[in-house]
């Protein structure tokens, strides 16, 4: 497209004529836009349906086509013959953004299932977000055939609005522990199907943790994840019949899932209840079964300031805005001088009537994260607004730790917020329920980074940092030494400064910190920024791993993981 830059009248002596003139001279030609197109819908082998997205340019998408979530950025509309139409961000279905180029193509197997044959309609950018060259092309409409055995397979649930958060610094009471069972609508998983459709990741071959092995658990309780209600009134039903009653039962929107806690009889144990209600399941459905595990914070109270100088870190007052932080710790305090002036927003997720754990680990990593203003710690990303949920208990005097069930509440009170980075400095037992939940946000694009843990070079593997596709973290002190108590194993991915890291206390003072738990904002800092730079998920983190210093044998090692962030 061509356009004039300058139009002149001139009247012509001696006619009275008025001649306009339209000079050409400066045109220039418009950018070339994109040409999003819904390429081939299909169902693959389990009934999920599978689509191709592609770019027939000639131009480049924009980078805001994969800004948050449903609303703000790109999304292919989803709508199932008699069912609810989903929205699906393209920030999720390409993650590593190669939609951008011109004459590219994306395939990407959503979680919306069919049970039998339906008209499935597809609508990219269904909420016009890009200007494109042809926008008529947008939309497909496909008649996919599900031929699994009826009743085998269920449509995806409805997409739902997350509640607004939180004003900053607000510290709301938890959330009821048990939600209404009024048959209702079924929970959403934040626009594209359950949790439970999807896959547990694999893992190093260990064996299920006893689930008698005292203080690894909650003592005569066993947690269990449902797809919707009415799965998780089955499930009851068939608890029953082994004597498990149910404690609490909760709905997770932004997950997809229906959380139940079932009461176990002394008579029985909980490692025995476990393995009776698994072998009553589908073998599809064993996975969603185990202890309420227990979890603990993975640092140390110590005695330099060198972290910023060790990885090149430089920040400024604004760094991070617009990035939104996900945080599972204790409770942070936002008066401190250094986080005054942060965007802090908190929920707190332990039972009424539990004792909380004191604040001082979440405001360490609070201040390591988005401190700044008056304050003795600058923040790595002081711009950026960070979401705490609080789930530390304290217990038996001063044992402080948590439960898989608090986590997966806070778990999915930070999907619907949208973080683009969830920091975790707990360490614990393998929980097949909350491993499920972990690679749900995985498969979503949202970078997880974890403590690898405290125990020292015999300890077994710590999880979540454990867990494939999560970003397990140790520390290295000022001369890029590994840490004492660091661990040693294949699951290690990355070392960052966590030896005498100086960090906010509550009430206003300051401590040096040691422990994995403060190497780890380190790197939830520098995903945060990749996500922005090389794209959301697994991209961010193979980025991430190409700028790391090698430490100790070349390449790949169980102690220093990919080597210094």
């Amino acid at each position: 497209m061509w356009r004039a830059s300058e139009l002149r009248r001139r009247l012509i002596p001696g006619t009275g004529t008025l001649l306009a003139l339209v000079l050409a001279a400066g045109a220039t030609q418009a950018a070339p836009l994109p040409d999003l197109t819904v390429a081939e819908a299909r169902l693959d082998s389990d009934c999920r349906v599978v689509v191709t997205l592609a770019n027939r340019g000639p131009g480049a998408v924009p980078a805001t086509a994969w800004r948050g979530g449903a609303g703000r950025g790109v999304v292919l509309r989803v709508q199932v013959e008699g069912a609810r139409r989903v929205d699906i961000p393209l920030a999720r279905l390409d993650p590593g953004q190669r939609l951008r180029q011109a004459g590219s193509r994306v395939r990407a197997t959503t979680e919306i299932r069919l049970a039998s044959a339906a008209a499935v309609t597809l609508n990219v950018d269904a909420t016009r977000r890009v200007r494109e060259g042809n926008e008529t092309n947008n939309r497909l409409t496909r008649r996919l055939n599900c031929t699994a055995a009826p009743g085998a397979l269920r449509e995806a649930p409805p997409p739902s609005t997350p509640s607004p958060p939180p004003r900053a610094g607000e510290d709301p009471p938890a959330e009821p522990p048990v939600e209404a069972d009024d048959g209702g609508d079924p929970p959403s998983a934040g626009g594209d199907g359950s949790l439970l459709d999807a896959a547990v990741p694999e893992a190093p071959d260990l064996a299920l943790p006893r689930a008698d092995a005292g203080d690894d658990f909650e003592p005569g309780e066993l947690l269990v994840i449902s797809a919707d209600m009415a799965a998780a009134r089955a499930l009851a039903e068939a608890a029953g019949e082994l004597g498990l009653r149910v404690r609490r039962r909760r709905i997770l929107k932004a997950l997809g899932a229906v959380v139940t806690v079932f009461s176990v009889p002394a008579s029985l144990g909980v490692g025995e209840a476990r393995e009776a209600l698994r072998q009553r399941l589908p073998a599809a459905m064993r996975d969603n079964v185990d202890a309420n595990h227990r979890y603990r914070l993975q640092g140390d109270e110590a005695a330099t300031t060198y972290p910023r100088r060790l990885i090149k870190w430089s920040t400024g007052p604004g760094c991070g805005r617009g990035l939104r932080l996900g945080m599972l710790d204790t409770g942070v305090d936002a008066g401190h001088p250094s986080l005054r002036d942060a965007a802090v927003t908190q929920r707190n997720f332990v039972t009424p009537g539990r004792p909380r754990a004191k604040k001082h680990h979440g405001t360490a990593v609070a201040s390591l994260l988005v401190g700044g203003g008056k304050g003795r710690v600058a923040g790595l990303l002081p711009g950026a607004h960070l979401y705490a949920a609080e789930v530390f208990r304290r217990r038996d005097g001063e044992q402080v730790d948590t439960t898989a069930e608090w986590l997966l509440y806070a778990l999915d009170w930070l999907a619907a917020q949208e973080v683009q980075v969830i920091n975790i400095s707990i360490g614990g037992t393998r929980n097949r329920p909350l491993e499920k939940a972990l690679a749900r946000l995985l498969a979503r694009g949202i970078s997880i980074a974890a403590a690898a843990g405290n125990g020292g070079e015999d300890a077994p593997p710590v999880y979540p940092a454990a867990q494939p596709g999560i970003v397990a973290v140790t520390a290295v002190d000022a001369a890029g030494r590994i840490w004492r108590r660091a661990p040693k194993g294949d699951y290690v991915d990355m070392a960052a400064p966590g030896v005498d890291v100086w960090a906010a206390r509550p009430g206003g003072g300051y401590a040096f910190q040691s422990g994995t738990s403060f190497a780890t904002p380190f790197v939830s800092a520098a995903l945060a920024l990749y996500h922005r730079r090389a794209g959301a998920g697994r991209a961010a983190v193979e980025a991430l791993r190409r700028e790391v210093r090698d430490l100790g044998p070349p390449g790949r090692d169980p102690r220093f993981g990919w080597g210094l962030l």
